[in-house]
């Protein structure tokens, strides 16, 4: 996909985010082997109560989903080892921040096939309770998916005659919701669509709740251990960098912690650990279209401006000198690139900045040529890495005699934000 065509693409995109709830229609598609549908599914009832909207729960086929959008059978298997790390342990800190119990099994992945049409002639109101069940099984009990766990289900709910009698009806059923799914844009699981707007992931339950007329969560109060800090490490490049950045410092300073500002090479960091140099360029057309929605929906969960830049992307490596140089033009830049849609890649535009902050922009533009300016980015780029850090935002917690830990997306700052003021943190990155 092109840059001109891409943009093209973004600028056809408009928020998605609505208010009100009358006569609104919401579906859970998920499906049992994925740990983030199960995770999820843990929620959607109460979600169901705080909105008054009903859910449906809509069993899907996830190797199907990803056979019919090109996408890899494992996911996982494609990662880098830092982010399949990220992954795992954000699957725990969900579940713990949930209550909910965790394990992999070591049977996974298991064929979910069976358990799948199961559910798909279980009765509608049934289906939570029988997924609960078989998600449970998974996730929690490390039972195998074998046809002698499932009959013990099926039997235990009074289903067993049903799922026998009508085994082509629930082939047939479990093929249409599929294709349903990838219809809407579903290119993975959990998928919550909330009147034809979608939202993925178990970490989009939030956005689901705005979309359906509930006030936002409030984030965890209280105060971090004297002499926590946060180290930001983020790039003008990425949108949700922006995203992440704009209530970062208030957060975490409200809190009793230090923010320091990481400005790194996000194409060096990306090159170093063998990821695509533009992500959003390597993904599929539903998953991109869905990245892209998704920005306007955090935009608006955070009550911030955004326009994707025409001239995206973006050449962020002086700005990032300057922002080194002056802490306190990370926000006017990030402003300027992804509100105003300024192109801060040319000097004209950073040395329009500078005067605004009351900078001398000869003397700034200068000193981003130095050596050691140039020695700190590379180094802060290294130090990210070494971190564990494998997109922007990234964030590292400190406090005082625990090990660091590391938090990745603008999308983790409540988690963040519970683990600054945690009596004690969670499994810490080594």
């Amino acid at each position: 996909m092109s840059a001109q065509s891409a943009m093209l693409f973004m600028r056809s995109l408009e928020r998605p985010i609505h208010r009100g709830v009358l006569d609104m229609r919401a579906r859970f598609f998920f499906d049992i082997v994925c740990p983030y549908a199960y995770l999820a599914s843990t929620q959607i009832e109460r979600l169901s109560r705080e909105t008054g909207v009903e859910i449906e729960w809509v069993p899907m086929l996830l190797g199907g989903v990803f056979r019919s959008i090109g996408a890899p059978q494992v996911p996982a298997a494609v990662m880098s080892p830092s982010k399949a790390k990220m992954n795992t342990l954000d699957l725990e800190r969900w579940a713990q921040r949930w209550g909910v119990p965790f394990s992999f099994s070591k049977y996974h992945p298991q064929r979910s096939v069976e358990a799948m049409r199961l559910l798909c002639v279980t009765p509608q109101e049934h289906i939570p309770q029988v997924a609960g069940r078989i998600f449970t099984a998974y996730w929690s009990d490390q039972a195998r998916l074998d046809e002698s766990t499932l009959r013990a289900i099926a039997q235990e709910y009074s289903l067993s005659e049903v799922w026998e009698s009508k085994a082509d009806e629930a082939k047939r059923r479990l093929y249409e919701y599929t294709e349903l799914a990838v219809s809407l844009g579903v290119f993975g699981a959990p998928a919550l669509e909330v009147d034809g707007s979608l939202f993925w992931g178990q970490d989009r339950l939030e956005l689901a709740r705005l979309a359906l007329g509930a006030p936002s969560t409030p984030f965890p109060k209280g105060q971090a251990p004297q002499g926590s800090y946060v180290e930001l490490f983020h790039d003008f490049s990425s949108p949700f960098s922006y995203l992440g950045c704009q209530w970062a410092e208030r957060l975490i300073h409200e809190r009793g912690a230090q923010l320091i500002w990481r400005p790194i090479l996000l194409g060096a960091l990306f090159k170093s650990i063998g990821a695509p140099n533009i992500p959003l360029f390597t993904m599929s057309d539903s998953k991109r279209k869905y990245m892209l929605k998704d920005l306007n929906d955090w935009a608006a969960r955070w009550e911030v401006p955004f326009s994707f830049p025409a001239h995206f992307p973006l050449r962020t490596v002086t700005a990032l000198r300057l922002a080194l140089i002056e802490p306190q033009l990370t926000l006017p830049l990030y402003r300027a690139a992804w509100a105003e849609s300024r192109n801060i890649g040319e000097e004209s535009v950073l040395r329009e900045l500078l005067i605004a902050s009351k900078l001398d922009p000869d003397e700034h533009l200068e000193k981003t040529k130095e050596p050691a300016i140039k020695d700190q980015l590379r180094a802060n780029t290294e130090a990210a890495q070494a971190a564990g850090a494998f997109g922007a935002p990234s964030y590292v917690l400190h406090r005082p005699d625990e090990a660091p830990q590391l938090f990745w997306g603008q999308d983790r700052l409540e988690l963040l934000c519970e683990a600054l003021c945690a009596p004690s943190t969670m499994e810490p990155v080594e």
